[in-house]
């Protein structure tokens, strides 16, 4: 599966969940402007929808821009900057299958 945004695009093979107490791991690899991270064992946590069967498995998890050679955009000619952190909340739908 490829979820595409702007010119950035997201792809997920197959992925593994497995579960520890309460919560759920998965591994995850991400690649970026040439570069790979692979994350192992990113947590993740159960959250209901809105609906009574809606269920989703949520990561939040943070990286640094320089890690991938990226500079941090500057705003205002430079007066403002923007942080070097990059926030990611990753929140995939899962379905009941019978």
């Amino acid at each position: 599966t490829v979820i595409k945004f702007g010119f950035r695009q997201i792809r997920f093979n197959k992925v593994y969940f497995f579960k520890e107490g309460n919560h759920y791991f998965s591994s995850l690899r991400l690649k970026l402007v040439g570069k790979e991270l692979y994350m192992e064992k990113l947590p993740f946590i159960m959250e209901e929808g809105v609906d009574s069967d809606s269920k989703f498995l949520v990561a939040e998890f943070s990286l640094n821009l320089r890690y991938f050679d990226l500079e941090p955009p500057k705003k205002f000619l430079g007066l403002v900057k923007v942080h070097e952190e990059l926030n990611i909340r990753l929140k995939l739908g899962i379905k009941d299958q019978y």
